[in-house]
């Protein structure tokens, strides 16, 4: 009984994400828009994954069918090393829209359940926490820009999961969490990675001041 009571919350966050995708988008036949997501975020990730096939080479440096060809890390803020979209090459007969689509839901969901973990982990009550994290994902940047531009909200997964790790260095004296939100913080997006990293510097200011107060 307690263990159904532990994980109620992240189921009915679940739930609740899903409808509110469902319900802002999904209901239209499809979680993009016709605009960036279907001229950018989706044809230049398809397009690194066609070229790995092509070329069996993962770190490239050379982009032959963009313009007269450029170089290839031009195109890196659209996803060349996104975990997200790496995962994707496993998968080539998923097509790269379908799977964008997936991808993005499974981060709204994840980014919500590990902020609402960590809000309680900070001994805040289940219920504001519970209300928060809806607050949180239905915050503008978060459903929409997931449709719309997902370079901007792509790396929020990671950056939640950065919080906890700011938290194990001080309560566990344990680094590795933190850096390797970092690291797959920065390559989902290493543009808005850099707001991320001076946000977790300043949570770590935060505790560091309260322990030392």
């Amino acid at each position: 009984m307690n263990k159904v009571k532990k994980y109620f919350p992240y189921l009915l966050l679940t739930v609740l994400v899903l409808f509110f995708c469902w319900w802002f988008c999904l209901k239209d036949g499809i979680f993009g828009s016709n605009l960036d997501w279907i001229n950018q975020h989706i044809v230049f990730p398809d397009y690194f994954r066609q070229l790995f096939y092509d070329t069996h080479q993962l770190f490239m440096e050379y982009a032959p069918h963009i313009g007269n060809g450029q170089n290839i890390y031009h195109l890196s803020y659209y996803g060349l090393y996104n975990p997200f979209i790496l995962l994707s090459y496993c998968f080539p007969n998923i097509d790269m829209g379908t799977w964008i689509m997936i991808i993005m839901i499974l981060c709204l969901i994840a980014s919500t359940l590990l902020f609402y973990s960590w809000l309680v982990s900070k001994k805040i009550s289940k219920s504001i926490s519970f209300l928060v994290s809806l607050m949180f994902v239905c915050s503008t940047p978060m459903i929409y820009h997931s449709y719309h531009q997902i370079s901007f909200v792509n790396y929020m997964p990671f950056l939640c999961l950065g919080f906890i790790g700011v938290d194990h260095y001080f309560d566990k004296h344990s680094i590795h969490l933190y850096i390797l939100s970092v690291w797959l913080m920065i390559l989902t997006s290493f543009y808005f990675s850099v707001s991320g990293i001076l946000v977790l510097i300043l949570y770590g200011l935060y505790r560091y001041i309260k322990i030392h107060d």
